[in-house]
């Protein structure tokens, strides 16, 4: 048996999770679809009470967690929801054309967090991913899709990039990457932003004003993710400013 176990975006296992945990000869967990650092990994142990091992990216890509699953019960965990990732999608298809048993245990992700910010998930468009630039990789699709959402409305969710070699792309790093974007194309596409840091954890900080100013202020640490407003209703406007730091 093959067992993908989410942990939600904030690492709280679910009891079914728990006990099928319980009952694997091994235990990985996922470092190639999510960063994980020392502390990341001492949190999930503590979590689950039990040892894990780091599933990286060659072990996965090359078949090593479906082989294992051959020899016994095997689980994998992952930060947020498994069926978020392609790789994990693609697992199981492996899995189930060499006959091994495969189960998912789905938890919270990115995308239910959004919530947070009183923002409506119903009046969600199209999500985006902000790409690091590197010297022959300029894309600006990221804020041509925004501007589409906004046209009609919507608002947007912007995930940050997670890079192997320069890990985790930081807020301001984004944010001063966006006003090179709209300088290449010609105008202003995003005057407003929220900003959510470590969302769900302890030390969460969610902040909300004009970008220009965010980039001057203390915003948190990674991960990060972006929403770009739409329109806004006005229990939106009210929860937000209950939920945010607001940055005029």
């Amino acid at each position: 048996m093959l067992s993908i176990i989410g942990l939600g975006y904030s690492v709280d296992p679910t009891l079914k999770g728990l006990g099928i945990i319980a009952k694997s000869r091994e235990i990985y967990l996922d470092s190639y679809t999510s960063p994980v650092s020392r502390n990341l990994k001492d949190l999930v142990e503590k979590a689950i009470g039990k040892e894990v091992k780091l599933a990286e990216r060659k072990f996965i890509e090359e078949g090593g967690l479906v082989r294992e699953a051959g020899k016994g019960d095997v689980a994998l965990l992952v930060i947020g929801d498994p069926f978020f990732a392609t790789t994990h999608v693609s697992m199981i298809i492996e899995a189930k054309q060499k006959g091994i048993k495969t189960e998912v245990i789905s938890n919270s992700s990115i995308f239910d967090a959004v919530g947070r910010t009183g923002l409506s998930p119903y009046k969600f468009g199209r999500t985006v991913t902000l790409s690091y630039w590197r010297e022959k990789y300029r894309p600006t699709s990221p804020l041509e899709l925004i501007e589409k959402n906004r046209g009609i409305g919507l608002h947007t969710l912007v995930l940050l990039d997670v890079a192997e070699d320069l890990g985790p792309m930081d807020a301001k790093t984004g944010i001063s990457q966006i006003r090179e974007m709209e300088k290449a194309i010609g105008k202003e596409i995003i005057s407003e932003l929220f900003v959510i840091s470590r969302a769900g954890f302890d030390d969460e900080r969610i902040t909300f004003g004009n970008i220009d100013r965010l980039e001057k202020e203390s915003l948190g640490k990674p991960l990060f993710c972006f929403i770009v407003p739409g329109e806004m209703t006005k229990i939106e406007k009210e929860f937000a400013k209950a939920m945010a730091k607001k940055i005029d």
